[in-house]
Order: structure tokens, then C-alpha cells, then sequence
């Protein structure tokens, strides 16, 4: 990998108040307009790259909850980040999870687990330990986990996140347009306040390709 994600850039949220949240937001300061290239296609209104282990992807958990509660009309994408081969198994645990019904709790969880307990995500054994103690088959989950969709899902996360200059988590990319990360600011609030004025800006006009 070209870039290695600074998974803790926001920890200094933690105690922070906010700071200055009433400011207008700087394009190239608070966040990024960007161009994604013409093979690369996201019809989510916000894309959330993110990974388990985070600090910083932990604590924007209650403002995503915020949000799709006070917009039920929004998509909201998720997308694991693999910047690390040790980080591999808990993106696969992710799509394993999002194959069920029960996805928004099992996603929760996860998150719970790689704060607590991250030794289980570490690797294929542990991830079918995870799922087979919430009344997963084991033969059904070590299919989804060496299963080739799961693989090629993956490679087309690898494209987008080196298509994009992301160098912490959560970042996020709202309407395919703009672009904020970890290290541009000092506290959630902040960050989220950038988030909501990005939401209430009209929607980018998609050029024809």
C-alpha cells in the first residue's frame, strides 16, 4: 500500500469539547473536494470508510446514529478499510456480517469486540469463534470468509481507498463529492458539524461521462 492510515489520529477526541463548531467550514481545511475516477461509481449519500479497531471510528458511532435517525431517507454506505493484512479478517467478518439480517446489531457488536477483545478478529479461526457463539453455522461462515465474492469485494474497496487521499478514519464521503477524515480536525464535534454542513449543501450535479 501506497499510504499507511493513521487509524489513531482521532483520539484526541476523547475529552475534548468542541471548539469553534458555529464556523463555516473550509473547503481544503475541513474537508476536500474530490473526483473519482470514471470507473468508479458510489450511489450512497455517504460513504464511511472505517475500521473496527479505531478509537476514532468507535466514537462517530452515536453521530451516524444521529444522523439516519433525522434523515430515514439517507444512504449510508460502509466500507472496511485494509490498509494492514492483519486488519484483512475483520473486514471479511464485516461482509460476512452483512449478509444477515441481523447486520446493524452484528456491526455494533464488532465494533464492541475489537475494542475489548480484538485477539478474535485477528484471523479466520477467530472469526468463525465470533459468529458460531451468536448461532452461526461454522461451514456457512468459513464459506462466506474464503469465498471469492468476499475476495473481489475487497480488491473494489482497495480501488476506491487508493483512488482517494484517506490517511485516517472514520472519513467520510458525502454525495461522491466531498471528502473529510480523522486528521483534519480536533474534536467529534467539530468533525460532525463539518458532516452536517456538507449534507445540507445541494447535491453535487453528476456530469455526463
Amino acid at each position: 500500500m501506497r499510504r499507511l492510515i493513521t487509524v489513531y489520529a482521532l483520539s484526541v477526541w476523547l475529552g475534548l469539547l468542541s471548539f469553534g463548531v458555529t464556523a463555516m467550514p473550509k473547503n481544503g481545511q475541513d474537508y476536500l473536494t474530490v473526483n473519482l475516477p470514471d470507473n468508479i461509481t458510489l450511489d450512497a449519500d455517504v460513504v464511511e470508510f472505517f475500521w473496527y479497531g479505531a478509537p476514532s471510528s468507535q466514537q462517530y458511532i452515536p453521530y451516524r446514529k444521529a444522523h439516519l435517525a433525522g434523515s430515514p431517507g439517507l444512504k449510508w454506505q460502509y466500507m472496511p478499510v485494509v490498509m494492514r493484512p492483519e486488519w484483512r479478517p475483520a473486514a471479511k467478518a464485516f461482509y460476512i456480517a452483512a449478509e444477515s439480517e441481523q447486520f446493524e446489531r452484528l456491526h455494533l457488536e464488532l465494533f464492541e469486540q475489537a475494542r475489548d477483545f480484538p485477539e478474535l478478529l485477528a484471523d479466520e479461526a477467530g472469526v468463525i469463534t465470533w459468529f458460531a457463539e451468536r448461532g452461526f453455522n461454522e461451514n456457512d461462515v468459513r464459506r462466506s470468509y474464503l469465498a471469492t465474492h468476499t475476495n473481489q469485494q475487497l480488491e473494489a474497496d482497495r480501488s476506491v481507498l487508493e483512488a482517494l487521499p484517506i490517511p485516517g478514519v472514520p472519513a467520510l464521503l458525502i454525495r461522491g463529492k466531498y471528502l473529510l477524515h480523522a486528521g483534519m480536525h480536533k474534536s467529534v464535534d467539530r468533525y460532525d458539524a463539518t458532516v452536517s454542513y456538507l449534507l445540507a449543501l445541494p447535491v453535487p450535479t453528476v456530469e455526463a461521462k
